[in-house]
């Protein structure tokens, strides 16, 4: 089971905000068929926008697996009223920024775990870390 779970890369304060259960869907501009866990890795880089900054993350998660999160669906946005109508799901409240192809991951579950330094890639990585799922699965 181990081998299967995938990583996915967020820039703080977005891996924050999913852990702590406020963000409930991720953007990205490309789908996946994806769904399962994966773990959630803050990258080494924060997102700067200034409508962001008064979230303070954790300075501890960087470059480091901090959760582990479950994709329930992919849905693709058509237009800036569906994208604006789950702003507060999504976490981004500007409809400007709103463009095609625009596809939002359900996060379903969150389950905290001890972080774990870790490279990153792009899009779902294999994250080369000894980390056993299942004690955190079936506490």
């Amino acid at each position: 089971m181990q081998d299967n779970i995938r990583a996915l890369s967020l820039k703080q304060p977005f891996a924050s905000l999913i852990v702590n259960g406020r963000k409930k869907i991720e953007l990205r501009t490309w789908n996946t068929s994806y769904r399962w866990w994966f773990w959630v890795h803050a990258s080494l880089t924060p997102y700067t926008k200034k409508e962001y900054l008064w979230i303070i993350p954790d300075k501890e998660a960087k470059w480091a697996i901090i959760w582990l999160a479950e994709i329930l669906d992919v849905k693709k946005y058509k237009n800036k009223e569906e994208f604006y109508a789950d702003r507060d799901l999504h976490c981004a409240s500007n409809p400007n920024r709103f463009h095609d192809p625009l596809y939002g991951f359900i996060i379903w579950r969150t389950i905290k775990i001890d972080p774990i330094k870790c490279k990153w890639s792009l899009n779902f990585f294999k994250a080369n870390v000894a980390l056993d799922i299942e004690k955190y699965l079936w506490k």
